[in-house]
């Protein structure tokens, strides 16, 4: 196939994008009004004076549209214009512009990801570029970073990431639907499992469950397990409904009782003091025992190496939000169950009241009875009613399949603020939810100094109208707060944030020009940073902004070889922030981080930087330091990225080293600033330690005359003192098939005690399968189980599969050192091993101890690597595992003679 059919087949798959519903549509009015402009000081606002020609192929991602879409007209990106705008900016559909809506819900992000890079791999496929800028709106923005921070897209693939209006930390919205579901699903049980009790002349409905059983000093009642891999339930839904009905519903009741609050059918919050502020004021045990301590998941935090995938029920949520919910249940359980309550006997006899004739008694009876059949029949047409209008809600929003979505779940806050009610000394509490999201952003947060995509991130802000509602919710866009739009922020990031009465909102964001001319200025304009030159043994005041990076020059002499020191002094800063400063390095083609070295400065705090090459600069931004959506004790919530901040800093620089241009130098801005990765090109220096310094430990110099030592000769920094790769091999999750049809998934615990009830009698295989962090299995064990009896038997099953070892690796050698000579580096290992398992043999490469001698100055990185072999005794089997470690440390050069 040629290139350009490939353009024509790619174009015709992926010119598919329109409108969708959104969660703003489902809750929000629509309404048009006059856009309030907010002045900030953005460099990417406004369109440079001239524009380049696109050389990197850009795509636009909606959010799913249920069937797809047929014409790019009935896209949202056209339907807005930026099409048309960027089509007059150089970009050509099907060459350099490519649309793309995904066609099916996501069911997760891992799911997402997957067919996210299925349509980027199209784009690469029909322009032959290795590099794409993309643009992705709503939730997809969600799922492709999700993509990029577990390694499903390669990072540095997409050079800018721009995400609009994506949901980083969750939704408010989807707290409120996800509760809201619940709440249906279990009144729906509740109709269904009292229906025969309701309509029956001599049923009733179960009271609810007395107060004073719950004494006050209770702590809440939770399993002492919950938290670890040895808690067990029989279901989510069982585990919300069963402390819903001993818990939070009969201290509902009494919670009524005291505040006079009390509407049939309907849960009712006093204002001053919420059924929460109630119970942490009244129940303070429960409140510390089951909301303040349940950070973690009922099952256990999701391992590390299974962040990747979806986890079960009970280990994306924190065992804190399961009360919330159970919370939430049970206050509607009692309004409910109240108006079920007595039955058609009672009803009818409960007052004196004598006939005048049989036709008055016929009448009097009747309507007593039509009316009790009819408050019965409303708690069964209020659950339908609710699901109906539940299920319509979800099945309007594209990218949502059923209620019971993995991707729903997902868009659960990280933390939810709970309201307490206005006489609270404080009037909300933050309450971690999603532990799933917030690993993701833990994971993202440890990898964004070395990230190289850019991540643009542009929401809206309006008038908080949400906030009569929902006192907890922040500045938002009618779908997220301001703060939940901003992923952890890395050293080269972009925030920008356009304000409206009632626009730009979730659904107005991309019919802004501000938007417009701002991602074509950023994808196409001259790369508008705030840098700053320092001249030598000058004293300058440089703006560090919340929003984006500003950058330090210094004046290099091309005619000589220079190291310049930069000393960098805050001396103030906003409340909650600090100042991160970093190194970036010029590849020839884009400015990245440079691996090995960033700080984060509080006030007052001073550091010295080494720039030892003019392909170097300097990176300053303001980094949130605390929580990103901080409230008043009054009430008012607020969002720190709603506005820009910036501190003031005081940079000087200062020529230290100079003597005549190196080769390196000479070669210009075509340096790799991550050759021999782990580089540590800007050491903190210090009076008396400066790069003039080579001295080291006499032990540390060697001849190379012991052939028993190898050695290492370096020219190039490409060149690695060792090529093997870490690996590593231990159990990732099990796969239970207990035999009588149910199956389970159980992510980590590689030490297994399971528990499960089989019912009617009869001979059962249950089969446990291990898998390791590569989706290997790594055993099996088989249990032959007979059940004898009629009632339900409850047998427990253990099985051990291999536990990740503890392995600590040390290298030692000279951090500075000089050319021409070789240095003599020593490694050393150590491990702690479960029971059972045993080290069969070591292996290093260099070796134990090794020489490295380098022919040229420069910056390098000494790497050791160790392969254990290790074999474990599981279950009556033998099982050989060789796992690879690897350990580095950074070495400056310097050519034998130079001085300070």
């Amino acid at each position: 196939m040629t290139s350009k059919s490939q353009a024509r087949a790619a174009k015709a798959r992926v010119l598919k994008c329109g409108c969708y519903a959104t969660w703003a549509r489902a809750i929000a009015p629509v309404a048009v009004c006059m856009c309030i402009l907010l002045n900030f000081a953005v460099p990417l606002v406004g369109q440079a004076a001239r524009r380049n020609k696109p050389h990197i192929p850009l795509v636009l991602i909606s959010e799913p549209v249920k069937g797809g879409q047929e014409h790019v007209e009935q896209s949202l990106w056209a339907k807005a214009g930026l099409v048309s705008k960027l089509e007059s900016s150089g970009y050509e559909q099907g060459k350099t512009l490519f649309v793309f809506t995904p066609d099916k819900p996501y069911s997760d992000l891992d799911s997402g990801a997957y067919a996210l890079r299925e349509i980027l791999n199209e784009a690469v496929v029909a322009t032959g570029c290795n590099t794409l800028d993309v643009a992705a709106y709503g939730v997809s923005g969600l799922v492709l970073r999700f993509g990029l921070e577990m390694g499903l897209l390669e990072d540095g693939f997409i050079d800018n990431a721009i995400m609009l209006n994506t949901p980083q930390r969750g939704s408010f919205l989807a707290d409120f639907l996800l509760q809201v579901c619940n709440i249906v699903k279990h009144e729906c049980m509740f109709d269904q499992e009292t229906r025969q009790a309701r309509f029956s002349p001599f049923g009733e409905v179960s009271p609810t469950l007395d107060p004073k059983s719950i004494p006050a000093k209770s702590t809440g009642e939770l399993p002492g397990s919950i938290g670890s891999g040895n808690f067990s339930w029989e279901g989510e839904a069982w585990w919300v409904a069963t402390r819903a009905r001993e818990i939070y519903e009969p201290l509902y009741s009494q919670y009524v009782q005291e505040r006079f609050l009390s509407l049939p059918y309907v849960p009712v919050d006093s204002p001053k003091q919420s059924f929460a502020g109630w119970i942490k004021q009244n129940r303070p045990l429960i409140w510390e025992n089951c909301i303040a301590r349940g950070n973690e998941p009922p099952f256990g935090p999701v391992p590390d190496t299974a962040v990747n995938s979806p986890p079960q029920k009970g280990q994306d949520f924190t065992a804190a939000y399961y009360e919330i919910l159970a919370m939430a249940v049970g206050k509607n359980q009692y309004a409910v169950r109240m108006a079920s309550a007595g039955s058609l006997a009672k009803s009818l006899f409960t007052q004196e009241y004598v006939p005048g004739s049989l036709k008055d008694a016929v009448v009097h009876y009747g309507l007593k009875a039509l009316l009790h059949y009819a408050k019965k029949a409303l708690v069964t047409v209020k659950a339908e009613v609710q699901k109906i209008i539940a299920d319509s809600i979800v099945s309007s929003i594209g990218y949502l399949d059923n209620p019971e979505s993995g991707l729903l779940r997902r868009l659960v806050k990280e933390d939810i603020l709970v309201n307490l009610g206005t006489s609270a000394g404080q009037r909300f509490y933050r309450v971690p939810a999603n532990h799933y999201l917030k690993l993701i952003n833990q994971e993202s947060a440890s990898a964004s100094c070395t990230r190289k995509t850019r991540f643009v991130s542009i929401t809206g802000r309006v008038t908080n109208l949400l906030s009569a509602v929902w006192p907890q919710v922040g500045p938002n866009n009618l779908f997220c707060e301001v703060d939940s739009a901003i992923p952890p922020q890395g050293p080269r990031d972009i925030i920008l944030v356009f304000s409206g009465f009632l626009s730009p909102s979730y659904l107005n964001l991309l019919k802004d020009k501000r938007v417009h001319d701002s991602i074509v200025s950023l994808l196409l304009g001259p790369e508008q940073v705030c840098e700053f030159a320092v001249k030598e043994m000058e004293r300058k005041e440089i703006k560090a902004s919340s929003w984006q990076p500003s950058y330090v020059s210094v004046p290099w002499d091309m005619s000589q070889s220079q190291v310049f020191d930069v000393t960098i002094h805050v001396s103030s800063l906003p409340e909650g922030w600090g100042c991160a400063v970093w190194i970036e390095g010029y590849d020839g083609g884009r400015w990245l981080p440079v691996p090995g070295w960033n700080r984060v400065l509080t006030r007052g705090a001073e550091v010295d930087v080494m720039l030892k090459n003019r392909s170097y600069r300097v990176g300053l931004r303001l980094a949130r330091l605390g929580a990103a959506n901080p409230y008043t004790p009054g009430g008012k919530v607020e969002s720190v990225f709603e506005r820009e901040l910036s501190c003031e800093t005081w940079v000087s620089a200062q020529a230290i080293v100079s003597g005549s241009p190196s080769e390196e130098n000479s070669t210009g801005p075509g340096l790799d600033p991550e050759a021999g990765s782990g580089l540590n090109p800007a050491d903190p220096i210090s009076g008396h330690d400066g790069p003039g310094n080579t001295d080291a430990p006499g032990s540390q110099e060697d001849s190379a005359d012991n052939e028993d030592i190898p050695s290492v000769r370096v020219v190039y920094r490409s060149k690695h003192t060792t090529l093997w790769k870490p690996h590593e091999v231990y159990h990732s999750y099990w796969e239970l098939d207990f035999g009588d049809g149910e199956a389970v998934i159980v992510q980590g615990q590689p030490h297994l005690e399971i528990s499960h009830t089989f019912s009617p009698s009869g001979l059962y295989t249950v089969r446990a399968t291990s898998y390791d962090n590569h989706n290997n299995v790594l055993l099996e064990k088989g249990w032959n189980v007979e059940i004898t009896g009629e009632e339900p038997e409850v047998r427990e099953f253990s099985c051990t599969s291999v536990i990740r070892p503890e392995v600590e690796l040390e290298l030692a050698g000279p951090g500075k050192w000089v050319t021409g000579k070789h240095a003599l580096f020593s490694g050393r290992v150590t491990w702690n091993l479960p029971d059972g398992a045993q080290v069969a043999s070591v292996d290093c490469d260099p070796g134990e101890t090794f020489h490295v001698l380098w022919e040229r100055s420069g910056e390098f990185t000494v790497l050791w690597a160790v392969t254990l072999t290790i074999d474990y005794e599981l279950e009556g089997r033998a099982i050989k595992v060789k796992n690879t470690y690897i350990t580095s440390m950074a070495v400056d050069v310097f050519t034998s003679g130079i001085s300070r």
